[in-house]
């Protein structure tokens, strides 16, 4: 058993009795693989910049702040959307919309079905993380409170956004488990927000099993602003059928530790998977994106575009992998990664990989590390605007494009209202 185990089972033991499904089998089977696996190392290539040792204190959290928390949720919900609140990791009615209602959406939460829905619980154990890189996922599934479960019918179109917040992470371990599933030629737009600045020190680990059949299209915007030292770890895991489309964005500008890991393989051809996300890192702070997309069948495309504005001591890194199978003829996959230093103490580590089988492809990668332009800060600087505004000026340009791929006008000044706060106070 890894040295970190008995840490872990004791208070595993004393948690699972207050989860859903209790001391139910699959949980002890969830926690067994992840105590054989350990908390990764910075030895593990996936984890080499990312250090986990603050997370090895008490999982425990403290008293929630339920005034302070409504208050926030005004500022945080999209107008129009559908609300799921999850607050220190369970879902509050009274703060959500209905659950029902729509035509071709069967939206219910995890907590309340997973004691009587074996199949729902077979997903969460036959993805459980098997290997050291993912032993986060099995922690997820032994100590998992709630999430989301989303399901299209074929053909339905979803004009709302759904969103899901969480909210009230002080202090202690949240793991949500969010199952979606859309139908054949369904559409709709996933947004999952984490921001709460009494977070001191908490810990959101959040798994994501994302099923997208035939023709269908998911719009998954992630907006991670938690407060100053919390951690945030997300994981997705991507399955596109058949001229399925996956789109992503993912805005990292909270916590101490924001990772976010995206795991993508084409099931049929034709498909899409677009990745993209902006970075806003200060003080120490850590921003991680891990990606592999798996063209593990022919005429499919992919794209990446990652940016990182990085100031004082914080590091960002981006490990991002496109695997060309060898009957994945046809394909066509670009990744690329640039980022900006704003102090000479900062750190951007940047690794785009490609592995290819096939012959007939196109595919290109790239990165790029720098300071701002001297000439352009010198120029707007004749022109009458204070250093700090003219940096400030020169950042939005840099990381303007980045949110043209979010096609809905509201949803893109939502998340770049997000960045104008870093921004304003970096």
């Amino acid at each position: 058993m890894n040295v970190e185990s008995p840490l872990f089972a004791e208070q595993f033991e004393a948690m699972k009795p207050s989860l859903p499904g209790g001391d139910a089998s699959w949980r002890q089977m969830a926690f067994d693989r992840f105590a054989a696996l350990g908390l990764p190392s910075r030895k593990r290539e996936a984890w080499r910049h990312t250090s986990l040792s603050a997370l090895k204190g008490d999982l425990t959290g403290q008293p929630l702040d339920m005034e302070g928390i409504t208050s926030a949720l005004e500022n945080q919900k999209i107008v129009g959307a559908l609300h799921l609140v999850f607050v220190g990791g369970h879902f509050v009615p009274e703060l959500s919309s209905a659950l029902d209602g729509v035509d071709g959406l069967t939206l219910r939460t995890l907590g309340s079905s997973v004691e009587d829905e074996d199949a729902l619980v077979d997903q969460i154990v036959l993805n459980g993380g098997e290997n050291p890189d993912e032993a986060l996922v099995a922690l997820n599934g032994a100590l998992v409170s709630d999430g989301a479960v989303i399901k299209l019918a074929d053909g339905a179109q979803m004009k709302q956004p759904i969103q899901l917040i969480y909210a009230g992470n002080p202090t202690g371990l949240v793991n949500i488990r969010n199952i979606i599933s859309l139908g054949k030629g369904a559409t709709a737009t996933l947004v999952e927000i984490a921001q709460d600045a009494t977070a001191t020190n908490g810990w959101l680990n959040i798994v994501n099993q994302i099923d997208v059949e035939d023709g269908a299209r998911l719009d998954h915007l992630r907006v991670m602003a938690d407060g100053a030292d919390a951690n945030h770890i997300s994981q997705s895991r991507v399955s596109l059928a058949a001229d399925a489309r996956y789109e992503s964005f993912a805005l990292l500008s909270g916590g101490a530790l924001a990772r976010h890991e995206v795991q993508a393989v084409f099931t049929g051809t034709g498909g899409h998977c677009g990745l993209s996300g902006i970075g806003l890192g200060a003080g120490k702070a850590v921003r991680d994106v891990i990606t592999h997309i798996d063209h593990a069948l022919p005429d499919c495309t992919s794209a990446q575009i990652f940016k990182n504005v990085m100031d004082d001591h914080a590091s960002s890194v981006f490990q991002g992998k496109v695997t060309v199978q060898q009957d994945a003829q046809r394909t066509d996959a670009i990744q690329s990664n640039h980022n900006i230093l704003l102090a000479r103490t900062a750190t951007a580590n940047s690794k785009p990989e490609l592995v290819i089988f096939a012959d007939d492809v196109k595919c290109a990668h790239g990165a790029t590390v720098g300071e701002l332009d001297a000439n352009q800060l010198f120029y707007m600087r004749t022109r009458g605007l204070d250093e700090a505004t003219a940096r400030q000026l020169l950042v939005e340009g840099f990381i303007a494009d980045v949110f043209d791929v979010i096609e809905d006008p509201a949803l893109r000044d939502y998340v770049r209202a997000h960045a104008s706060a870093w921004l304003g106070v970096s």
